[in-house]
């Protein structure tokens, strides 16, 4: 296999900046864990309704891509 024929299909840039502040994520953090019910499945359709398709602060690949990778931790009430 010709490893010059493998490109990267989205390329990250140092100028490239998040459209909401570290502040702004705690501040909805703390309001989604405070006033959010309904469980895992009720906050994770919010959640996307909320960041991705109103706010636009998070693409939808990378929330996917975070949510696979939330589901693959390991349950911590099991230790």
């Amino acid at each position: 296999m010709d490893d010059s024929k493998i490109t990267a299909t989205t390329a990250i840039t140092s100028d490239s900046k998040p459209g909401y502040s570290l502040w702004q994520m705690t501040q909805y953090a703390l309001r989604l864990g405070t006033f959010g019910f309904g469980g895992p499945a009720a906050l994770v359709s919010f959640m996307y309704r909320d960041l991705v398709e109103q706010r636009k602060w998070i693409s939808e690949t990378d929330y996917k891509e975070g949510l696979t990778l939330a589901q693959l931790m390991p349950d911590s009430t099991l230790w």
